[in-house]
Formats: structure tokens, C-alpha cells, sequence
């Protein structure tokens, strides 16, 4: 039984990722393939190398890593890019723990920070981790932060890399749009030149 409930869950997450793009494609004209491939990228190397890139980009310092979600993930994502030449979307969205939301950013509100820029900073309440064409989650970063809300240490540091279907019920991502493309526009990163 919970074999179906994974899947189930993994098709709902799917259909959220591909409305994210869809989205993205419709507010900031880009053209993303709307499509989940069948293959799996995490396995044992890759989970090796997301747990070095990540100690490498957060120093072995908590507070790097908790409220950090766009920067941290917009530097793994373009790490595992060039590593294994595979998508990978720094996905912006909702975090739902516990059946309580964490972190809010819907449609409106990607709407909303992308007429706002560039003349304003730009205001986050939502949550980014990345999403990769297999339908496949990397989240470096919320488990950390939940670790510090709740003092709890053995929080700290611990990565989500799995298929969304995968995770257990007390978590639950919804994206809302993806891309670097969004995050440039919006002014959440910023172009160095």
C-alpha cells in the first residue's frame, strides 16, 4: 500500500513542478520543457558530492545554511550542472512541515516580486530548493532550519535528496515557478559582471 501512496504522491509533486514551469514560462516568456524523465540522478556518487558541495558552500556553519535556501541552491544547482550535466531548477514554492506552512510563495506572489523589480529588494516568504528533471528533490537546507526553530541539532546539516514521493508525510513541497531565469528578473540573485 505504501508503494501506491508514494507514487501518488510523486504524480501530484510532478504536476506541481510542470505547472511551476508552465507558469514560468508565462510570466517571464521563457521556454521551459515541460517534461519528468523516467531516469534517476541521485545515487550514491551524487549523494557524496551533494554532501561536499554543500559543506563546502556553507563552511560547516549552520547559520549558512538555515535562511539561506536561494543562495544555497542556486550555487548547488549550477555545481551539479557542471558536474553531471543534467536540469537542474532551483524551485521556488511553498514548505508545508507538519501540516503547518513554514514558507509561502504562490503565483501571485512571484507576480507581485517580479513588478517590483528591479527598483526595490526584493522581499522572500517563500522556500527554494531544487527540483531535477526526474522529479527528484534536493533540499539542503530546511531540515537545518527546523533544527534552529526547534533547538533541536540533529536537524542540522541533514540534506533531502529523493523523489518528493518519497518523503515522509510530516513534509511537502508546492512549487510555484522554477528557474534561473525568474530568480535574475526578480532581483533574488543578482548578476555579477
Amino acid at each position: 500500500m505504501n508503494k501506491y501512496k508514494n507514487c501518488r504522491k510523486q504524480i501530484k509533486y510532478n504536476r506541481y513542478f510542470l505547472n511551476a514551469i508552465n507558469n514560468t514560462n508565462n510570466i517571464i516568456g521563457c521556454k521551459y520543457k515541460k517534461t519528468i524523465s523516467r531516469n534517476s540522478f541521485i545515487d550514491k556518487k551524487f549523494l557524496e558530492f551533494i554532501g561536499d558541495a554543500v559543506s563546502k558552500l556553507c563552511q560547516d556553519n549552520v547559520y549558512l545554511l538555515a535562511g539561506q535556501c536561494i543562495r544555497i541552491h542556486w550555487q548547488l544547482a549550477n555545481e551539479i550542472r557542471h558536474a553531471f550535466g543534467i536540469d537542474a531548477f532551483v524551485t521556488l514554492g511553498d514548505a508545508i512541515v507538519c501540516n503547518k506552512k513554514i514558507y509561502s510563495f504562490d503565483l501571485s506572489s512571484a507576480n507581485t516580486l517580479l513588478s517590483n523589480a528591479p527598483s526595490s529588494i526584493p522581499s522572500f516568504s517563500g522556500h527554494a530548493w531544487i527540483t531535477l528533471t526526474s522529479g527528484e528533490i534536493i533540499d539542503a537546507s530546511i531540515q537545518t532550519t527546523i533544527g534552529l526553530m526547534q533547538n533541536d541539532p540533529e536537524f542540522y546539516g541533514n540534506i533531502i535528496a529523493q523523489k518528493a514521493g518519497s518523503l515522509n508525510d510530516s513534509i511537502e513541497f508546492i512549487p510555484s515557478v522554477v528557474g534561473d531565469d525568474y530568480l535574475f528578473r526578480s532581483g533574488l540573485v543578482q548578476e555579477i559582471t
